[in-house]
């Protein structure tokens, strides 16, 4: 019973190693500096064709691309607010709901390289009447990813 006593306290001190050594280094870090192999998402979002201002009526036309490595669930999307107005919270357009396109608590790959183009303006007519500043949001997932200022004029 006494030599089982050693390995046990052995066995139990190497176990507390090792979690303090796995707990204070970043080994198994989703952060990696190795741009070759990454280990966590690098997602960019930008605006693209979308002119500083635009003539009431005349349509709205812009590209929102998405480039990086990683791997994301859903669309972006994307909504105008005139800038002016007192609620600055309710959209003049927006692009809908994103959608979803894969199942977020399954394996997601980090390799994966992206370079996803969409077009909203191609299916929709988006034109504004009222003469004013405007900014285009988009997001990707919950953050602001993309802002960008127009204005509508006579």
């Amino acid at each position: 019973m006494d030599s089982l006593i050693i390995p046990v306290i052995i066995g139990l001190i190497a176990g507390i190693a090792l979690v303090i050594i796995f707990s204070t280094s970043d080994i198994g870090s989703t952060e990696n500096s190795n741009p070759i192999f990454p280990q966590s998402n690098h997602v960019t979002v930008v605006v693209e064709g979308l002119k500083d201002s635009y003539h009431a009526g005349e349509p709205i036309r812009f590209d929102v691309r998405v480039e990086g490595y990683g791997y994301y669930c859903q669309s972006p999307n994307a909504a105008i607010w005139n800038t002016n107005q007192f609620l600055k919270s309710l959209p003049v357009w927006g692009s809908g709901l994103p959608i979803v396109s894969c199942d977020i608590n399954g394996p997601q790959p980090v390799y994966h390289y992206i370079d996803d183009v969409y077009d909203w303006s191609a299916y929709q007519d988006i034109r504004i009447q009222q003469v004013g500043n405007y900014t285009l949001g988009v997001r990707l997932g919950e953050p602001l990813m993309a802002e960008k200022q127009f204005a509508v004029v006579p």
